[in-house]
């Protein structure tokens, strides 16, 4: 208890020493920013680190971070560059003329911001509220996304810490602030560049939460979409219909880009947003001042009353629930399913609805009756005895697939009129057989039918129960945002399926780790408005994996002593700790968009550093861990298409066994790329051995079987003599290293069983 007390204590001076440090490298940033616009030169920043790191004695050097070896900065590499572009960059600077630019460059933005004001103030004023609410229903973004290019405070402070490591004395955090305070200098016109593009982005936020809002004006029924040919015959009349001609050119430009939604004719919000832009790049004028006069003439053409906008504003809040039960539901369904059932009710003007949704699958069980079948995953509590987990195939009554088929939503409004709908409670009386029955299709980005979500008024004894135009328009916003939520759910899935096929090829190579934990980013629900961490896989010294089935949930002010895991997320960087003398490095996994979406926390025990071979299999995992992910991430959109790696398209949601997959299919693609830089030096070094190395053996095997799986076991791979013999397989003079197609055609069962030993 004594020692357990004293690492404590110590832990809690070390973290009030790390708290005057942070103080002092605020202070160092506000000190560089001298243009206050809060962000400063990252590769700067880093060709500083590594001069002031190779200007300290060898001592020193043990205990700082080295920049061009540690996991946290994967792009020291370019520091050759880096250091080249920062004295091509300091030899420019010149006080007189550069503050000229400086000066009109300021004026002209400080002018065009005004404009933008002065000309969206009307149509701000009327769509003010929406705008308020919008931001409401944001869920708070998980810290800071990573930027290559330049450092915010929080990501500043977070390099300096880990730069210094553990253990450093305060006058060499005196020298490093001190050599950086002199040192990091910019041109004006780099402090200009600067100011532009944080007032560039700023404008591009202040447009996109303005459109959303037009969006939202115009989409009164909260379907989620807007039909093409209305919105074009609206923008038609602008200016008093002198702007046709560029209308058209719009509409074609849109057309070529977003081909599925120009085919369909419908208008997503971000498909919206890029209409207008495009309608602006064809007008004359400030882009800001075309868009904020376009936004006040759309503004005009839509008139609603106070009940549609509250009906509306209900609507939204029920499609936002939806779409953060998804987000914060650990990777499981289920909340999902419950946000989309519980409030059918509420929403379908006081009828009683009964609600169930059916995934589309390959027919597997009895291919004759057709090749897919609608099995139904969940329903309203009153049907699941007769509806959970029924199968409707093809051959059977009923109208979903057709539905599926037409890809649009299909109204019964008298199902007992209708005779061909499916009853699944065969005891239901004739009298209880009256109602309305509305059957909609799920797609996804590109319009592909995945399902149908069915909605019916049977257990409704009332004479009118048919369903309004208005209520299908919105059960089709409801279908669209589980759609949605659907898959950022599988996506979840995948990348965690990913993350446990990276820690097993992890652990065949790095036994020196002691623990992972693994970790998904969620929004919070407290007032603080907070995110959470929740710890999904935990992996011990032995590699035995633990799935958890109810993941722990942290919260920042409850887990002081996992204070690094919340500033990994914050700064979306990797973050070293000591914690109760076990050292702990957090890795982030990033979303798109730069921010964190999950994390591993790695645990090297009483180790200080990893052996360096060890170290590097360390980065590989990392590395390919995250090009995992950013692969799994890319959701096909309106506007993209599925990526290939290895001759394999990632679409299939929900399809975990792939994702998996994708893991070492990056990995073989590295080892591609590796192959590619051999030579004939190389292969020949290699034939000059009598008796080699037992890895440099079992590296040429692994290539052999690489081409030639049946050789496994046999001669021509056990022994060393024979191996050499047949190397004219690979030899660059008989194979081109740029012909490795082989790899492409690998299958995933021998990339699962073979490639985490290569």
């Amino acid at each position: 208890v004594l020692k357990h007390l004293s690492q404590c204590a110590a832990d809690f001076q070390e973290s009030i020493r790390r708290d005057t440090w942070r103080q002092m490298f605020i202070d160092l940033f506000l000190h560089c920013d001298r243009g206050q616009v809060g962000v400063l030169d990252r590769p700067h920043i880093l060709h500083l680190l590594q001069r002031f790191y190779e200007r300290s004695s060898a001592c020193a050097r043990r205990r700082f971070c080295n920049p061009k070896e540690c996991t946290w900065e994967s792009e020291c590499k370019k520091c050759k560059q880096i250091e080249a572009f920062s004295q091509h960059r300091l030899s420019l600077h010149s006080a007189h003329t550069a503050g000229k630019h400086r000066a009109q460059a300021l004026q002209s933005v400080q002018h065009s911001r005004q404009l933008a004001v002065a000309h969206g103030a009307h149509c701000l004023s009327e769509l003010r509220p929406t705008m308020a609410d919008i931001q409401s229903r944001r869920a708070p973004r998980a810290g800071s996304p990573f930027d290559g290019s330049c450092l915010n405070l929080p990501r500043f402070v977070q390099l300096m810490e880990t730069f210094l490591g553990e253990g450093i004395a305060l006058p060499a955090v005196k020298g490093l602030i001190g050599f950086i305070r002199e040192e990091y200098k910019q041109t004006e016109e780099e402090k200009v560049k600067q100011l532009e593009k944080a007032h560039h982005i700023s404008r591009l936020t202040r447009r996109e939460l303005l459109l959303e809002a037009l969006f939202e004006k115009w989409d009164i029924n909260a379907s989620g979409f807007l039909e093409l040919k209305e919105v074009e015959a609206a923008l038609s009349a602008f200016k008093e219909g002198m702007e046709k001609e560029a209308v058209r050119k719009a509409k074609n430009h849109f057309c070529s880009r977003y081909p599925q939604l120009g085919r369909a004719g419908k208008l997503s919000p971000k498909a919206f947003q890029a209409l207008l832009e495009l309608l602006a790049s064809e007008l004359t004028g400030d882009e800001d001042e075309v868009i904020d006069n376009i936004a006040e003439f759309l503004t005009t053409r839509v008139a609603r009353s106070h009940m549609e906008c509250l009906q509306s504003l209900a609507r939204r809040r029920w499609l936002h629930n939806i779409q953060q039960a998804a987000e914060t539901s650990g990777a499981r369904m289920d909340p999902v399913y419950d946000a989309v059932l519980k409030d059918a009710e509420a929403h379908g003007d006081d009828k009683k609805i009964s609600a169930y949704i059916a995934l589309l699958e390959e027919n597997q069980l009895s291919p004759e009756r057709g090749q897919t079948l609608l099995r139904y995953v969940t329903c309203t509590t009153d049907d699941a005895p007769y509806v959970l987990n029924q199968i409707l195939y093809r051959d059977m009554k009923g109208v979903s697939f057709a539905a599926v088929e037409e890809e649009k939503p299909i109204h019964v409004p008298r199902v007992q009129l209708h005779g061909n709908v499916h009853f699944w409670n065969q005891d239901r009386p004739a009298e209880q057989r009256r109602g309305s029955f509305l059957v909609l299709p799920l797609q996804d980005a590109h319009w592909r039918v995945f399902g149908t979500l069915g909605l019916d008024t049977l257990r409704d004894q009332r004479e009118e129960t048919i369903f309004l135009t208005h209520e299908i328009s919105f059960y089709q916003g409801v279908s669209h945002a589980f759609s949605k939520a659907y898959h950022h759910v599988c996506a979840l899935g995948s990348v965690l399926q990913m993350a446990l096929t990276a820690l097993d090829w992890l652990y065949h190579r790095v036994p020196s780790i002691h623990a992972v934990s693994t970790y998904l980013v969620e929004p919070g629900n407290d007032q603080t408005r907070d995110y959470t961490l929740r710890r999904m896989i935990t992996t011990d010294s032995t590699g035995q994996k633990e799935i958890h089935a109810s993941p722990v949930l942290l919260l920042r002010k409850e887990n002081l002593f996992r204070d690094y895991l919340f500033k990994c997320t914050d700064c979306s960087q990797v973050v070293r700790s000591s914690v109760c003398g076990e050292q702990h490095t957090a890795v982030p996994l990033r979303d798109p968009s730069g921010r964190a979406l999950g994390l591993f926390d790695i645990s090297t025990g009483h180790q200080q550093t990893l052996p360096p071979r060890q170290h590097k299999d360390l980065q590989r995992m990392l590395k390919m861990a995250q090009a995992a992910c950013s692969e799994i991430l890319k959701m096909p959109s309106e506007e993209t298409e599925a990526s290939r790696v290895l001759g394999i398209v990632h679409t299939e949601p929900g399809n975990v066994r792939h994702a998996g997959v994708l893991f070492h299919r990056f990995m073989l693609q590295d080892l591609r790329e590796c192959i590619r830089k051999l030579n004939t030096e190389s292969f020949a070094e290699i034939k000059s051995y009598e008796d080699p190395p037992a890895l440099v053996h079992n590296t040429m095997k692994a290539v052999l079987l690489l081409l030639h799986p049946e050789w496994e076991g046999t001669e021509k791979t056990e022994n060393w003599n024979q191996c050499i013999l047949v190397r004219h397989l690979f030899l660059p003079f008989h194979l081109p290293l740029s012909d490795l197609s082989f790899l492409e055609v690998l299958p995933a069962s021998f990339l699962q069983a073979n490639l985490s030993q290569l």
